[in-house]
């Protein structure tokens, strides 16, 4: 595998390594050889502890799910008691008064 390396001489006359790709992934020497062969052992030592995983993700999970994300939001909400509900309709006739109060009725 290929990385890109970023190498800063610093103000102390140091070299710093770093890969991008691995924010973490840091060196400091005194020389440009010495920094990036550092820096290449510790990729090698990164590489051999890290496992690499790819997963499927569905493009829009809420369609996975089978509800009208419109129509049916209550679905995605989980399961509710009936008291739950009725508070939940209870608040939602609030809001739609005040709002229709504060917007002039429409």
């Amino acid at each position: 595998m290929q990385y890109a390396i970023l190498l800063q001489l610093k103000p102390n006359g140091m070299y710093q390594a770093t890969v991008p790709l691995i924010p973490k992934l840091k060196k400091v020497a005194k020389t440009r050889a010495q920094v990036l062969q550092a820096i290449q052992q510790a990729i090698i030592e990164f590489e051999r502890m890290s496992e690499v995983v790819y997963f499927q993700v569905p493009d829009d999970p809420i369609l996975q799910l089978g509800v009208d994300p419109i129509d049916d939001l209550t679905a995605l909400a989980g399961t509710w008691s009936e008291a739950e509900a009725a508070e939940f309709e209870q608040a939602t006739a609030d809001f739609a008064k005040i709002d229709g109060a504060a917007s002039g009725g429409f």
